[in-house]
């Protein structure tokens, strides 16, 4: 699916935004969110979407059902609907929770959408959900895949579980950056430190 031409219409996120609910213990599956993974077109997503908005009291209390919306947004390349349906979350009263932000943070992996990605990542740090290491490889991976490399080595560096699935995006980072001295000597150190 293609990228969206520009994202300099997407708001940048208020970081004021405060929420009250709970997290729900209970998922509960409904087969209308999991129609959502089998859409074939962003037409088909929107519409399910309509239709979870219009019925959204019934899901409100579900994080999962957010975040299967998010994480569809975020496959097709929809940035803009990916960061409004967090927004709509937060606005019905739920907080999120750790797997909230590496769906979110998906979305943003392009060089347009940066300044987005470092919105969401001040989020992150708002919400105490920065030291999850799965929360940590989602920013490694958006900072590399959005080119900003520094940032991304940063995070690495300073992760206390460097794991493959960190260093990965940081590698492909710097290859897609032309730095293939920095990506062999990654590389090289990772395949010590693992193997």
């Amino acid at each position: 699916p293609p990228m969206a031409s520009t994202l300099e219409s997407l708001p940048l996120l208020p970081t004021t935004i405060g929420t009250t609910a709970h997290h729900p213990k209970n998922h509960n599956h409904n087969p209308s969110i999991l129609l959502l993974e089998k859409c074939n077109s962003i037409k088909e997503l929107r519409q399910i979407h309509a239709q979870f908005t219009r019925n959204k009291e019934h899901y409100q209390a579900k994080t999962f059902a957010w975040h299967t919306i998010i994480r569809c947004y975020a496959r097709w390349n929809d940035p803009r609907a990916a960061a409004a349906v967090y927004v709509d979350m937060l606005n019905n009263g739920l907080r999120p929770d750790n797997y909230t932000f590496p769906f979110v943070l998906k979305a943003f992996h392009r060089e347009l959408a940066l300044d987005c990605g470092k919105e969401f990542h001040v989020q992150i740090i708002k919400y105490g959900k920065d030291s999850f290491s799965f929360v940590q490889n989602a920013l490694i991976h958006m900072y590399s895949g959005c080119g900003s490399l520094d940032d991304a080595r940063l995070l690495l560096d300073k992760s206390p579980e460097r794991d493959a699935i960190a260093w990965n995006p940081m590698i492909a980072g710097y290859i897609k950056g032309k730095k293939y001295e920095e990506a062999l000597s990654l590389f090289s150190f990772m395949n010590q430190r693992f193997y």
